[in-house]
């Protein structure tokens, strides 16, 4: 009796010892499984890191793309600010030029008049002298034809203004040919002036529409205001295409994709373009002719997807 106790006792040993096996080698299987589970996670992760890394490279290259692009930019504004100083003064002196020689002119003919006044007067008393004393016309005629002195010196005096007239016609039509030049290369130094301010307002544009990477960039929220599911229409080199676009309104740059044949800032058709550095403006958009379409333009650059 005791001995078929023992023999229970050790069947029931085996069998829990069976059945424990078989729950750890269970165990052992779900672990294994787990194991391969959390290895697969680990290499996803470390593709996912080593993405993060490529794209980490890509944006420092760009990053110091951009910084030297700035530092050209401001030594060109520099040189434009110091050019339109220059031409400034420049205006300025030719301002100042042309008062002087207009001055110098009012005054010379001022002089002419009143010399002609003064002959016109000696003339008027001259003949004034010569009706008094009651002569003839055949008394003028002799006069006329006589080589007095008195009719000499007449003469000499016609021959003086004559002279004098000759001479300030010169001078005035010098006066007028200097201030006709001093007009034109005020027209010239104009343009230019004019000209410079657009490059100038052109590259100061420039430095706004930098990507949002670069350090203490800010834009302004009116230029980002677009709201879930607006249709946005798209125009970069080529046909509009217009298509449902999703942002969070919150946020001043997007990133999403567009179908477009548009082209790149570096050359070469995209026909799928990742937006991930611009913004939309809200003052930079056209109307269609039959006004039911407003087409926004984007302000930046589009950048292949990586």
């Amino acid at each position: 009796m005791a001995g078929i106790d023992t023999q229970k006792q050790l069947l029931s040993l085996i069998r829990d010892f069976t059945s424990e096996r078989s729950r750890g080698e269970q165990r052992v299987v779900g672990l294994k499984k787990r194991i391969e589970i959390l290895q697969s996670e680990v290499e996803a992760a470390n593709s996912e890191v080593e993405h993060a890394k490529r794209i980490k490279e890509v944006a420092e290259e760009e990053l110091n793309g951009y910084e030297v692009e700035l530092s050209l930019n401001d030594s060109t504004i520099q040189s434009l600010e110091d050019e339109v100083t220059t031409i400034g003064n420049e205006v300025d002196a030719l301002k100042n030029k042309e008062g002087l020689l207009r001055d110098q002119f009012i005054s010379q003919m001022e002089e002419l008049n009143k010399e002609i006044r003064e002959f016109q007067k000696t003339v008027d008393s001259s003949l004034a002298d010569e009706d008094s004393t009651g002569i003839t016309a055949t008394d003028i005629k002799a006069f006329e034809d006589c080589s007095g002195d008195d009719l000499e010196a007449i003469k000499n005096l016609l021959s003086d203004v004559h002279s004098q007239l000759a001479k300030e016609e010169e001078g005035y039509l010098a006066e007028q040919k200097m201030q006709e030049q001093l007009q034109k290369e005020f027209d010239e130094y104009e343009k230019k002036m004019s000209l410079i301010e657009a490059i100038t307002e052109k590259t100061n544009s420039v430095q706004v529409d930098l990507p949002f990477f670069q350090k203490n960039s800010s834009l302004d929220r009116k230029q980002a205001d677009v709201r879930v599911g607006t249709d946005i229409g798209f125009t970069r080199g080529g046909a509009a295409k217009e298509m449902p676009m999703s942002t969070m309104p919150s946020r001043e740059f997007g990133s999403f994709e567009l179908t477009s044949s548009g082209r790149s800032r570096y050359g070469g058709v995209l026909v799928k373009a990742n937006l991930t550095c611009g913004c939309l403006r809200k003052d930079l958009f056209t109307r269609s002719q039959d006004g039911k379409t407003l087409t926004f333009h984007l302000s930046g650059f589009k950048k292949p997807l990586v």
